[in-house]
């Protein structure tokens, strides 16, 4: 496979991936906005108010997060000094992008490791919140949203490689 179908075919991917979290990630939302504006009128309107909505939107604020946080890398929206990094010459900016990505990669992959676990270990024991929602339906989507962002991270190391490597990308 030559090297700019290689980098055609990871962008694809990355894509499809990114667009598929993105999705999700406005879906919850639109979903907490139900489930916010339906406890409002029970509330007011009927004066009973539903005890687990206030950790359904806990988790979903949490999933808007953690899903939306590989597409904001992808599309260049992440957190990062402009105003310093923009000043950078090219190639030490490509050999800083290379090194932070190697350095995130190794502690998502650490994250998404240890917070699988503790989601298998929530299944296992059948732990709940204090509203008696079972914790592992929430807890799974960390490690689910990290393995986006650790695709997302792959992409930009990868491109970050090529351009030093390379001088493409």
């Amino acid at each position: 496979m030559k090297n700019s179908s290689f980098v055609a075919f990871c962008r694809q991917f990355e894509k499809i991936v990114l667009k598929s979290g993105s999705v999700v990630a406005n879906i919850a939302f639109c979903a907490m906005v139900v489930l916010v504006t339906s406890g409002a009128v029970l509330r007011y309107g009927f004066g009973w108010t539903p005890g687990w909505s206030d950790s359904v939107c806990a988790y979903l604020v949490l999933l808007i997060v953690i899903m939306s946080a590989g597409h904001t890398l992808a599309a260049d929206k992440h957190i990062r000094i402009k105003f310093f990094y923009d000043r950078l010459p090219a190639t030490f900016r490509s050999w800083l992008d290379l090194a932070c990505g190697l350095i995130s990669l190794a502690l998502i992959g650490f994250l998404i490791h240890t917070t699988t676990d503790l989601a298998i270990m929530s299944r296992e024991l059948n732990s709940t919140t204090p509203d008696g929602l079972r914790l592992f339906p929430m807890q799974i989507i960390v490690p689910i949203g990290l393995g986006l962002l650790f695709l997302a991270l792959t992409g930009f190391t990868m491109r970050a490689a090529l351009r030093i490597f390379k001088g493409s990308a």
